[in-house]
């Protein structure tokens, strides 16, 4: 039997089809990489809200401000002097918190969303910030009106993100996604990237809800 090998004309053809496919394919990867990134940060938002609003429930406050990390840090008495701990609040009760009875969540989050600028320069890319009163507290606009209906609010945020993803995940919660305070989640824009906060109650940390 005769082997024959391929022409030059004939890998060009393959070389061509090859390309068109990918072409084709490529986008569609990219798109639905990213549907599934947004979708599991919108995810974690409602996981982390549940798990503080029934630490609340347990304890009666909020626990002080933290990094969603482990190891991580937070800062204590409502305050913002930093400490450190092995695991976070809602998965060890490393203060000895009074009625504490957790773990609310089995184990740390990080957002896929990180903004290129951020993961060479930013200290936690992708990671979640539970905010207080006296650290990054932040103001909600939950009907659109204008108006300022909830202020010094406990929250969940997150640092870092291009701002079409910032506006995406907030469509998810509030839907139209823009650039403001309003709804349940507001988007932030810095000069490098965007912040998103999601709000989670109006008890300032380490006070009764």
């Amino acid at each position: 039997m005769i082997c024959r090998a391929f022409t030059l004309i004939e890998l060009i053809v393959v070389i061509a089809i090859i390309a068109v496919l990918s072409a084709i394919i490529a986008p569609n990867a990219f798109k639905a990489i990213r549907k599934a990134q947004i979708s599991k940060t919108a995810a974690d938002f409602k996981t982390l809200k549940s798990a503080l609003i029934a630490y609340s429930a347990d304890t009666g406050r909020f626990p002080d401000p933290f990094y969603f990390r482990t190891p991580g840090y937070g800062h204590r008495n409502n305050g913002c002097a930093s400490y450190s701990f092995t695991s976070p609040p809602l998965m060890a009760n490393g203060d000895n918190v009074s009625g504490w009875d957790g773990p609310y969540v089995d184990k740390s989050m990080r957002s896929p969303l990180v903004h290129a600028y951020v993961s060479g320069g930013y200290t936690y890319p992708g990671t979640y910030w539970i905010g207080g009163t006296s650290c990054y507290a932040q103001s909600f606009d939950l009907d659109g009106n204008g108006s300022l209906e909830i202020t010094n609010a406990v929250s969940i945020q997150l640092a870092g993100l291009e701002l079409s993803d910032a506006l995406a995940v907030d469509n998810i919660f509030d839907g139209g996604g823009i650039v403001g305070r309003r709804g349940s989640m507001n988007v932030v824009q810095s000069t490098d990237y965007c912040y998103i906060y999601f709000l989670v109650g109006t008890g300032a940390c380490g006070i009764s809800n």
